[in-house]
């Protein structure tokens, strides 16, 4: 059942073709739901909060160290400035 979170995030992305964004939403849904409703990882309310806001502060700092190279590399894509051609 651990797995399950995975899995949604894999179908979501790679299958339905869905956005990174509404696959997030989507797993932390279904993990919520595994929190909440599977007895052998059942959390409090507090404690699920707490890991929730653990999960989105990890995110947060991943955000801000990746968020500028590739909005970096993004801008020297689209201005033609790298003269290494990977795409179209």
């Amino acid at each position: 059942m651990a797995f399950l979170p995975l899995i949604v995030a894999l179908i979501m992305l790679l299958i339905l073709r869905q956005s990174s964004v509404c696959a997030g939403l989507v797993t932390l849904a279904t993990t919520l739901l595994i929190v909440r409703s599977a007895p052998g990882f059942f959390l409090a309310g507090s404690r699920l909060a707490l890991a929730t806001e653990q999960g989105v502060g990890a995110s947060l700092t991943v955000l801000t160290l990746l968020g500028p190279g590739l909005l970096l590399s993004h801008l020297i894509r689209g201005t033609g400035a790298s003269p290494l051609r990977l795409g179209p």
